[in-house]
């Protein structure tokens, strides 16, 4: 048997243990690690979206929104991106938008007074009201009869911030390029910075079926998640909303693509982000 002071030693010595692996064991089993926030990434197959005027514009309205997270401290926000669905990520995910979303507005606005991409919004109302105050949530919009298009003005209920809405152009301009989004400029409303994209006009026969839906999007490399939803495992893209006003057959029986939900899948970030490290190298 050990001297009674030896056995004290190594009961204090047992229990400092016991203690350090019980912490290290709740550090690895809690979901909500504290990881410093990175902002999402397109994948590099969607970045021929860039090309061309209206991509050019694009990609540099998506620096200037990418400036603003990345500057954002490491003790204000986390990477919610692995965490599990819930509160704790909603609250994170809206912390993300109150802090970054203004910077970006505040950003975006002086670049574009500078840059002449500054809109009239008057003029925009005038054309609106014309065409009887067409739009939904999230857009309002017009038909501009000389050029054959959609103008859009967007006020971003949808998205928590520029940088995601950015994405969600080359995304669509990527998958969808029959009938591309392209971002022109921003007008002021009601004291915030609401961009502005043109989109050509389709002529449609009538609005596609969900098996001529299914048949398209799988062709893409897209998997059916069940009614009107489907989703890329390999670029961790969801695209959602593909009913038969959003999905149009043209004269020549071809599908047209106009006004999807699509946007990057969380689970899917940490493996973008990796591809486009290994691509700067």
């Amino acid at each position: 048997m050990f001297p009674s002071q030896d056995r004290n030693q190594i009961a204090a010595i047992y229990g400092s243990l016991l203690l350090e692996r019980n912490e290290l064991k709740t550090k690895q089993q809690s979901p909500y690690e504290k990881e410093k926030y990175t902002p999402d990434r397109i994948p590099h197959s969607a970045k021929s979206s860039y090309q061309g005027v209206g991509g050019k514009l694009l990609k540099a309205a998506e620096a200037i929104a990418r400036t603003s997270h990345e500057s954002v401290p490491e003790d204000q926000i986390s990477e919610f991106s692995n965490w599990p669905d819930g509160p704790q990520k909603r609250a994170e995910r809206n912390k993300v938008a109150k802090l970054i979303k203004t910077q970006e507005e505040r950003a975006l606005y002086l670049w574009a007074r500078k840059n002449k991409f500054l809109l009239d919004n008057n003029e925009f109302d005038q054309q609106w009201e014309r065409d009887g105050h067409k739009g939904e949530a999230e857009h309002e919009v017009y038909y501009d009869d000389k050029n054959h298009q959609w103008v859009k003005r967007n006020n971003l209920s949808y998205h928590s911030s520029f940088l995601e809405y950015f994405h969600r152009i080359a995304l669509h301009n990527a998958a969808f390029p029959e009938a591309p989004l392209t971002l022109i400029g921003f007008v002021v409303k009601d004291n915030h910075l609401w961009p502005v994209i043109t989109q050509p006009h389709v002529e449609a026969e009538r609005g596609a079926s969900q098996k001529e839906v299914y048949d398209h999007m799988t062709s893409l490399g897209f998997k059916h998640l069940g009614g009107d939803d489907y989703y890329n495992e390999e670029t961790g893209v969801r695209v959602e909303d593909l009913h038969d006003e959003n999905v149009l057959v043209a004269p020549d029986g071809t599908l047209r693509i106009v006004d999807p939900v699509i946007y990057l899948d969380d689970a899917g970030k940490k493996k973008r982000l990796a591809a486009h490290s290994e691509l700067e190298f």
